[in-house]
């Protein structure tokens, strides 16, 4: 039986039998600019999937692989009928891969390029399955980044329906559905996938898209500073109120576009009933327009460059024929989000602390069992306890592993999640070892007792290079997009460190008093201040502070990042407090959970909170 090449021959395309990573290759689907798609099977199950390795140039890239899993495992967390479902992402031989369900639809670029222009009550039938899809996706901070015609599948014939793929997976976007801002990929938001569903819109309207050029600079120009080709140049039978909606999603600046990717739905279908709807509000004219993007442009001349190169030769859109294999039918909007509540109590032993959730597990420190313990995110049932030193922590699963902090022995516990937990490593670390957090190929830990964060080679489970100083008794850690950031709570501070190097990024950054937790999320570091009931808010790149604290319950512990919210456990007051971040505000009224709450997670499309007065964990519905 073929198996996986050497990795010094992991670019070598697979062949039909070959396996990786317990998945049989059946043959090559498509090849495009981040990897190559395979139709495949699971070896111990029956269903087809689509399998997509990624390329060498992104998988090598340490910002990729951080996005890859971050995307990667909140688009496992979520179900909806137009989204195409993350069955399993992770690593193998040195290579990223990513397991999705497979359908044999045919993407919208395929589909217009057959059979031309479409009929305007289908086109807008599919956008608005799409934007349904991308609503989902951004409750839960999951920007897609690169909407595009060859990443909207259709499938069916009787009853159509839109699939969505490769959400948040890819470096800057399609340049022919490229939003002005992402010539600064940070700059990604859900204004930029309305853009580009606008570009969708147009494209299935008339088979092009609004500002295709003839070479990638041309293109990235003509999105800073050009009109947008008119509809009805193209198609004069459209409503000029629909012209109008097209003409607002396109927009140069993000601010005069629809707020939402269902708000762009809904002007479509209101567009195409003028005699029961207004037509679409103007676009506003704004002063200085030209300047600030002639500016832009200079600037975009360089990022032009970057962008060629990374597309090679070879970078044609990637046609991933990839969707849900449940029977196709008409999909209904999504419906308003439901207010959060705790849905369910599991009481785990006499205290939960650390938790995380990989797959439908979730992992759960007990520390006055001295235990590491596994729940079924299906059933809320305890599946699993096993030892796991004394006065274990903080806890962190992924890609089949699961580390957990060891305080009083100053070891960070390597354990196999499957079948059974059985631990395989203890590494000795700092003392009292408390936060762990991973970035894509490295665990770390912060040590209390000696001020310092620890690397470990996840691959070889092994301690890297010398521990890196930060600030005083840090006792949280969070890994993002800009590196690492430590809760250092004796002193009052947070500190950056680079993860690519282990260097420590300037000094450490006045925050509130004891600083409990830390976590990057919405291009900004969020530091839950248990001194003084406060949660202190960062900007990513610079660690300047934004706005004045924002006040929550009493003694907040940790903090995660979920359905387009901040969350906050209050350790005192025995609650979880929501932020919005676009308004930097508390959202609603805080949610009550077990006694003494420290640890929370988001998995399973749940938020799961650890209570350390009561044993308990607390699912809730977001």
């Amino acid at each position: 039986m073929a198996v996986w090449p050497a990795q010094d021959e992991y670019e070598r395309e697979l062949a039909a039998g070959a396996t990786f990573a317990g998945y049989r290759i059946a043959g090559v689907v498509a090849r495009g600019a981040t990897g190559v798609l395979y139709r495949a099977t699971r070896d111990a199950l029956a269903w087809p999937v689509a399998l997509k390795l990624i390329g060498a140039p992104l998988a090598e890239d340490e910002a990729f692989r951080d996005r890859f899993e971050c995307a990667s495992r909140l688009a496992a967390s979520l179900r909806h009928p137009n989204l195409v479902h993350v069955h399993d992402f992770g690593e193998r031989h040195g290579r990223l891969f990513l397991a999705t369900r497979y359908v044999a639809g045919t993407d919208l670029g395929r589909l217009v390029a057959r059979d031309g222009p479409m009929r305007f009550e289908r086109a807008a039938r599919l956008i608005g399955q799409v934007a349904s899809a991308l609503d989902a996706a951004h409750r839960c901070g999951l920007i897609h980044r690169d909407v595009k015609p060859a990443h909207v599948l259709v499938a069916g014939e009787l009853h159509e329906r839109a699939v969505l793929t490769d959400a948040g997976l890819s470096g800057l976007g399609a340049l022919d559905c490229l939003a002005p801002e992402l010539v600064d990929p940070a700059q990604a938001g859900v204004r930029s996938d309305v853009y580009a569903l606008g570009c969708v819109l147009f494209f299935a309207l008339t088979g092009r898209t609004p500002l295709a050029r003839d070479t990638h600079l041309a293109t990235i120009v003509a999105h800073l500073a050009e009109p947008p080709s008119a509809l009805r140049a193209r198609r004069p039978d459209a409503p000029a109120a629909l012209e109008e909606v097209i003409a607002r999603a396109l927009s140069k600046d993000p601010g005069d576009r629809p707020a939402s990717a269902g708000a762009f739905a809904a002007a479509i279908d209101a567009a195409l009933r003028p005699t029961t709807a207004p037509a679409a509000r103007p676009i506003p004219r704004r002063r200085g327009r030209r300047l600030r993007i002639g500016v832009t442009v200079a600037t975009a001349i360089a990022a032009a460059a970057a962008v060629v190169v990374s597309l090679g030769t070879g970078g044609g859109a990637d046609r991933a024929r990839v969707a849900a294999p449940e029977p196709a039918v008409p999909a209904p909007r999504a419906p308003a989000p439901r207010a959060p509540a705790a849905i369910a109590t599991i009481h785990i032993g006499k205290a939960a602390d650390g938790i995380a959730a990989a797959g439908d597990d979730v992992w759960v420190a007990a520390p006055r069992d001295n235990a590491l313990i596994r729940i079924d995110a299906r059933t809320n049932r305890i599946t699993a306890r096993v030892p796991a030193g004394t006065d274990p922590d903080s806890v962190v699963a992924a890609r089949g592993a699961v580390w957990v902090s060891s305080r009083a022995t100053g070891r960070l516990l390597l354990f196999r999640a499957r079948p059974r937990p059985v631990q395989v490593r203890a590494l000795p670390v700092g003392a009292k070892p408390e936060g762990v957090g991973l970035s894509d190929r490295r665990a770390w830990v912060v040590s209390a007792a000696d001020d310092t964060v620890t690397r470990v080679n996840r691959r070889a489970g092994t301690v890297t290079g010398t521990p890196t100083p930060v600030g005083g008794q840090p006792i949280d850690i969070s890994i993002g997009p800009t590196g690492v950031w430590t809760a250092n709570s004796d002193d009052g501070t947070v500190s950056h460190v680079d993860a690519a190097t282990g260097r420590r990024i300037g000094g450490p950054i006045r925050v509130g008093r004891e600083p409990k937790g830390v976590t990057e999320g919405f291009g900004s570091v969020w530091v839950a201040n248990g001194g003084d009931d406060t949660v202190s808010r960062l900007e990513a790149r610079t660690g300047r502070a934004i706005g004045e604290p924002i006040r929550v319950g009493d003694q907040p512990s940790k903090l995660t990042v979920a359905a387009g919210l901040v969350w906050v456990t209050n350790f005192g007051s025995a609650t979880v407090t929501r932020i919005d971040p676009r308004t930097g505000r508390v959202a609603g009224a805080p949610l009550r959970v077990g006694r003494q709450p420290v640890g929370i997670a988001f998995g399973a499309g749940h938020l799961w909170v650890a209570s350390l007065g009561d044993g308990t964990v607390t699912k809730i519905r977001p």
